[in-house]
């Protein structure tokens, strides 16, 4: 495994909420975008990343470890993903709960755990995971966003879509008592592929199709292709955190 993380506050914002996890050891990768204001929002992105990265960590050991929900319609490797992105939902929830000043904080999360060929998917808000595969960027996760439920009506034009005034407003977290839903999904990897995490701050600000054309050649260069990215989006304003995490499975 290989892989190349990166994070930024971007050309506005002082404070970075984003964080981002990347453990090759474990294959397991994320991408967290905190809400909340600066404090509370780097926190739960923070706390998000730590537990997610932790449970993984000891379900990969721990034969006799207690599943508190265990989905038989999903693999081991599923389940583990699952479970850490619920615990690191119920620890931000303590957090709130103890420090109440922490009320309102949340974060997106966007997660893959490889293992055994596949890639297991689970997110909740709109960061999200993309597959590069045989020069062709395909979107494995959809949007938790009031924008993206106005273009699922198909009543919006385009300039609708640019002008949304609530391009940020997200309907899921983790950290929201009722709004709090895992979207998971698994693929079969294929050689060669390459897998894409990011927070919106990329996506926002660096369209899919410059995206696809940076990822076509970032074999072996994920570092320099990362900077590419960083810099398309920072070009176009910069106005909100950066994050993007590029996964290589099979450049050893």
């Amino acid at each position: 495994m290989y892989s190349y993380a990166f994070t930024h506050p971007g050309a506005v914002r002082r404070d970075n909420q984003d964080n981002v996890l990347s453990n090759d050891k474990h294959k397991v990768y994320a991408v967290a975008d905190g809400v909340g204001g600066s404090a509370s929002g780097q926190l739960a992105s923070k706390l998000a990343v730590e537990v997610i990265e932790q449970v993984v960590d000891s379900t990969s050991s721990d034969d006799d470890v207690t599943w508190p929900e265990y989905h038989e319609q999903v693999s081991l490797a599923g389940n583990r993903l699952l479970l850490a992105i619920n615990r690191a939902h119920t620890r931000i929830l303590d957090e709130i709960r103890r420090k109440p000043e922490n009320t309102g904080m949340k974060t997106t999360i966007a997660a893959i755990l490889i293992d055994d060929g596949e890639v297991h998917i689970g997110h909740v808000g709109d960061s999200r995971v993309y597959c590069m595969s045989a020069g062709i960027l395909t979107q494995l996760t959809k949007d938790h966003s009031y924008l993206n439920m106005s273009r699922e009506n198909g009543t919006m034009t385009e300039e609708e879509i640019n002008a949304f005034p609530h391009k940020h407003a997200i309907t899921h977290a983790l950290g929201m008592e009722e709004g709090f839903q895992i979207e998971y999904r698994k693929k079969k990897h294929k050689k060669g592929d390459l897998y894409l995490l990011s927070s919106d701050g990329l996506t926002g600000f660096c369209d899919d199709t410059i995206i696809e054309q940076k990822l076509a050649h970032s074999s072996g260069k994920l570092k320099e292709t990362t900077d590419e990215l960083f810099q398309c989006a920072m070009a176009n304003g910069g106005k909100d955190n950066i994050s993007v995490i590029i996964v290589e499975p099979d450049c050893k």
